[in-house]
């Protein structure tokens, strides 16, 4: 078996070296080609049929808004990342592929997520999920997936994703970058070069809506990511401790009038250090599937 390198992988597809996310999914790409793949042991299952309560208080984190039933974060609430961290050989090479995708940077960091806000239709991850990685992808992708179009609005989920984001801490990405790569994956996967993504356009929501669609996401089974794994391996280091990648399944049901109809899904979802309350975030999606 060769090597990993991620030249190599740079080389192959230098477009998805935009956002870390994007980067780490190429590598998903190259290593199932080299055969590195494969199901983990002790397959997680979480209980994933509800969204999960809000929390009525986090006043280390969060101050109420004058508007009623929105929640802003504090501003002066910072995630805590290691210093010093040495730099490996794929550091550098990371930060060196980075580098050489600046006009991609550029344009993600051009893009514009609104101000981060929790509203009673999109409430912030209870407190209890941030403590593991398994137990907040569950938390955040129910309520990323549940949805009743005619009573929420793309606005507020909006919002909610600019809330509950993670910045993407890896070599030679900008700051700004690393923190817009979540909503730029989600509400405009068009730049970093992606097609698809679970939230649909701000016309497809609202013809939705007049539709009378609902939506739910339950069985949801979550693993560590192997490839992720195997990057660690080979030496990559980030000043964020709890980055990382969990794989995720689940089945989404799309009910309109008396019809439902299933599907399932599949992602994986780049986690770290949430930038607006403790705990874990999320800093990307990737490679969205539904069949």
């Amino acid at each position: 078996m060769r090597s990993f390198d991620l030249q190599d992988l740079y080389r192959a597809n230098p477009k998805a070296f935009v956002a870390a996310g994007a980067l780490i999914g190429v590598c998903f790409v190259a290593l199932l080609a080299k055969g590195l793949a494969g199901t983990s042991s002790g397959h997680a299952q979480l209980a994933a049929h509800t969204r999960p309560a809000a929390t009525t208080t986090r006043t280390a984190t969060t101050t109420a808004a004058a508007q009623s039933g929105v929640t802003t974060p504090n501003p002066n609430y910072h995630p805590s990342y290691a210093s010093n961290v040495p730099s490996s050989p794929i550091d550098q090479r990371f930060a060196a592929a980075m580098g050489a995708s600046g006009p991609d940077v550029a344009a993600t960091e051009a893009v514009n997520p609104p101000a981060p806000a929790w509203t009673t239709a999109y409430p912030e991850v209870a407190a209890s999920s941030t403590r593991n990685d398994q137990a907040y992808a569950t938390a955040f992708l129910i309520e990323l997936l549940d949805r009743n179009y005619r009573t929420q609005s793309l606005g507020d989920l909006e919002r909610w994703v600019a809330a509950e984001t993670a910045s993407e801490v890896v070599p030679g990405l900008p700051a700004e970058a690393a923190e817009r790569a979540l909503y730029a994956e989600l509400m405009d996967p068009s730049v970093i070069g992606g097609t698809a993504s679970p939230v649909p356009t701000g016309a497809q929501w609202s013809a939705l809506a007049r539709a009378g669609v609902t939506q739910r996401a339950y069985d949801l089974f979550v693993n560590p990511n192997p490839q992720w794994s195997e990057v660690q391996s080979k030496g990559f280091t980030s000043a964020d401790p709890l980055l990382g990648i969990d794989d995720v399944t689940g089945v989404l049901a799309t009910t309109q009038g008396r019809k439902t109809t299933t599907k399932h899904f599949s992602l994986s979802l780049v986690l770290g250090s949430a930038l607006y309350h403790k705990g874990y975030g999320a800093a990307g999606i990737l490679q969205w599937g539904l069949n």
